[in-house]
């Protein structure tokens, strides 16, 4: 009888705590804390004018060519807004697309017998690093 009554006890007050919260949450009026997402928001404002500041004395074409890409993550961080999550660039998804063109190729090489199984995973792991590193830009 005791093991019943402290079951029916523990599941009562799980269940009514459980089905009550968020009408509670609602009747209260509590508003979202957007903090978390305020500051991550000017946090990646300030990594890329950092990033950008790093390449001051680069006058190379690749530099000009990360200035630029560091230049639009700046600009779509600072205007993302509330609730956003990572911001999708445009060159993100083209390197997607180029990646997965480069394995399909990469696939029918091997099959064609073109190379070995050795040549295969070496570039296989490259295009898996890459892939892992467009992956984390999304």
């Amino acid at each position: 009888m005791l093991l019943f009554a402290a079951f029916t006890v523990t599941l009562g007050t799980l269940l009514i705590q459980g089905l009550t919260l968020r009408p509670l949450v609602v009747a209260l009026r509590v508003a979202q804390d957007a903090t978390v997402e305020r500051e991550v928001r000017e946090a990646r404002v300030a990594m890329a004018e950092a990033a950008l500041d790093s390449l001051t004395d680069d006058r190379d074409h690749e530099a000009e060519m990360l200035r630029a890409e560091l230049q639009a993550e700046r600009r779509m961080a600072a205007a993302a807004q509330e609730g956003e999550g990572r911001p999708l660039f445009v060159i993100t998804t083209l390197r997607a697309k180029i990646l997965a063109a480069r394995r399909r190729r990469l696939l029918a090489l091997r099959s064609e017998g073109v190379i070995g199984d050795d040549a295969f995973h070496r570039l296989e792991e490259e295009l898996d690093l890459l892939e892992l590193a467009v992956a984390t830009r999304t």
